[in-house]
């Protein structure tokens, strides 16, 4: 993955969380909230299985479980993908 791809993807993720976290306080209009809400859940299920699905190819293991799994639930592929092992001939 193109690091800056990777930085950019890391930025809209952010948002994203800091869009539901103001979600979560009621700051915009009831529709934008559950919009947001809902975004927000599918993001984190999608999140959740990448994690699973990813695990197994995680290449760095002197990183901690914990920390990999907080980030990845965070930033999704884009704090997995760079970390993911290149396969032989690539």
């Amino acid at each position: 993955m193109n690091p800056r791809a990777a930085q950019l993807g890391k930025i809209a993720s952010i948002v994203l969380w800091l869009g539901v976290a103001a979600a979560m306080a009621g700051v915009f209009p009831t529709r934008a909230n559950q919009v947001l809400l809902a975004l927000g859940l599918i993001t984190l299920l999608a999140h959740v299985v990448e994690f699973g699905i990813f695990l197994r190819r995680y290449r760095a293991p002197e990183d901690r479980l914990a920390g990999a799994l907080v980030q990845t639930l965070l930033f999704g592929i884009f704090f997995l993908g760079p970390r993911m092992r290149v396969s032989a001939g690539q």
